[in-house]
């Protein structure tokens, strides 16, 4: 269980400061749009490095994944109601990142399964 909250703590950590970081940037440099979105897909892939780093074995980092949904789709509902969230992620609709949410770390989750998990890549060795 520690493992897990060391993990999930990780995780957390690794997007406060991206996202903290890319918004800095943003407020110091004007960047275009489209590439801070770009900026905020590559951060999105390279948690992909910080699920494997932070979590000991396939099925604590699929649970993490979901929790991390669980967790943050809440939070996301709640900011959309600022009347500057859309603008600041650089959404092009209305609760774009909340409903991408789910399916992007619910694959996180089925892919971590399949490659890591009892009959996945790891298992082999």
């Amino acid at each position: 269980m520690t493992e897990f909250i060391k993990g999930f703590g990780i995780l957390a950590g690794y997007f406060i400061v991206c996202a903290s970081a890319a918004l800095l940037i943003r407020r110091l440099i004007r960047i275009p749009t489209e590439v801070f979105r770009k900026i905020l897909h590559t951060i999105l892939l390279c948690s992909l490095f910080v699920w494997l780093y932070a979590f000991p074995n396939w099925w604590t980092a699929s649970l993490a994944a979901l929790l991390f949904v669980a967790a943050v789709y809440p939070i996301l509902s709640v900011a959309e109601r600022w009347s500057g969230y859309s603008a600041l992620l650089t959404e092009r609709r209305g609760g774009e990142i909340k409903n991408r949410l789910f399916p992007v770390f619910t694959m996180f989750a089925i892919l971590n399964a399949l490659c890591r998990g009892p009959r996945g890549f790891e298992s082999e060795h």
